[in-house]
């Protein structure tokens, strides 16, 4: 046999070992990048089993050098593009959300999180987080070290969160907490643990499922921990899921934004991928119908508030190949729970109370005032006008982008903040 026909044979032996090795996440990025079509990571799950809102851009390519990527900012954004352009680092006292310690819940383990988060973090000039220098924690569900299984769609998740609310919040300890699997229980379980033993303020919960006739059962699970927790809406449109739906829950949903050369935003619109609707089963929570928000009345309206969740950014997870684009409300909720640390962490500073579970309260506050001249809604708050999920948004609350996306520098003010 001749020596060229050899060669081709083992190119294409090579290839085939190649395309038959690539992860869940990798066959996913490649269709990305050929169809120029973001692709679901996790489309369904069993009932009583959560999964990821997270939709894959393209990346994660076998064998690419570890550096930062060429296109940062062009084919999707990295830090500080978002933090400037919500303006976190302007937020008088916020320091970076110091002092403040985000929850992170994720389903199943990853072993190389603490190492991918360390060169996420010095790739884009963030300060380090680690275990070393006290930043970073990593616990089973139930706060120990007795990890379960791996799985490739829950690691990219999990480098999501992690990375994007570092990002936000560079000052912040995070504490991940895994689920053992990706059922209910155990992530419920999980919520339990960063907040009653690892102390969170703040949990970011990236993940739901279709709504389902015993859920406001399944809210005993959430009842007197005393924390703001912040879920994804969903990642098909309308409807919303649970626990988002949860009035128990800080619900957000996502948006597509746009940014001028400096990171400054110049427009943001409803993602047609935001989950939105009225509940099927959770009733209407006072903090919405006290403040003028009765459009789903007498079930709950969602989602609450709003961020980048239809706009594609870099993350760093080496298990599937590098750097990657992803985009989802698995995105906006991280971004949006690192955006209430740094106006906690200002709240402190001037000796205001930490925010309750039931944020509800101070975050619809402004609302109250919409239909009267001089309200201060838009103060709080980008009023994010444009974009349909099968809802249409508009002026004022709607079931896409619900209040809006949070202006920061303002809730955090001391005279003229958030109650």
């Amino acid at each position: 046999m001749k020596l060229t026909k050899l060669i081709v044979i083992a190119t294409v032996l090579l290839l085939a070992c190649q395309l038959f090795a690539q992860t869940r996440v990798q066959k996913l990025a490649a269709q990305a990048e050929a169809t120029g079509q973001l692709q679901k990571l996790m489309p369904t799950s069993a009932p009583h089993h959560v999964r990821s809102f997270l939709w894959i851009g393209g990346g994660f390519t076998p064998g690419q050098p570890p550096t930062k990527p060429a296109n940062c900012n062009k084919t999707g954004f990295c830090p500080p593009s978002i933090a400037i352009a919500y303006g976190t680092p302007n937020v008088i006292g916020g320091n970076g959300g110091a002092g403040i310690t985000i929850g992170i819940t994720d389903a199943f383990h990853y072993a190389a999180a603490e190492a991918d988060l360390n060169f996420f973090s010095t790739d884009m000039g963030l300060p380090a987080c680690t275990k070393a220098n006290g930043c970073f924690k990593q616990v089973d569900q139930n706060g120990g070290q007795n990890f379960c299984g791996s799985d490739s769609g829950w690691e990219t998740e999990t480098m999501l969160d992690l990375e994007w609310a570092h990002a936000m919040a560079p000052n912040a300890k995070i504490v991940l907490v895994e689920g053992c699997t990706n059922d209910d229980s155990d992530l419920n379980t999980a919520i339990q643990t960063a907040v009653k033993i690892e102390g969170a303020n703040f949990v970011s919960n990236s993940w739901g499922e279709d709504e389902f006739p015993e859920e406001t059962q399944e809210d005993a699970a959430y009842v007197g921990l005393g924390v703001p927790l912040l879920f994804a809406s969903g990642d098909s449109g309308a409807p919303a899921i649970y626990p988002c739906q949860s009035v128990y829950a800080t619900c957000v949903g996502g948006t597509q934004i746009t940014l001028d050369a400096n990171f400054h935003r110049t427009n943001e619109v409803g993602w047609a991928g935001s989950g939105g609707g009225c509940s099927l089963y959770e009733a209407a929570p006072t903090y919405q119908t006290s403040n003028g928000v009765t459009l789903c009345s007498p079930q709950r309206a969602a989602p609450d508030v709003a961020a980048i969740g239809g706009s594609l950014v870099y993350i760093y997870d080496s298990g599937n190949g590098g750097y990657g684009r992803v985009t989802g409300t698995s995105l906006a909720t991280p971004v949006t729970t690192a955006v209430l640390a740094n106006v906690e962490a200002a709240r402190r500073s001037f000796g205001k109370a930490d925010f309750p579970q039931i944020i509800g309260d101070q975050l619809y506050h402004p609302y109250k005032s919409f239909n009267t001249p001089g309200s201060n809604y838009t103060y709080f708050y980008y009023d994010v006008i444009t974009g349909n999920n099968r809802h249409q948004a508009g002026p004022g609350y709607d079931l896409v982008t619900g209040l809006g996306v949070s202006y920061p520098v303002n809730m955090a003010n001391r005279f003229f903040g958030l109650q």
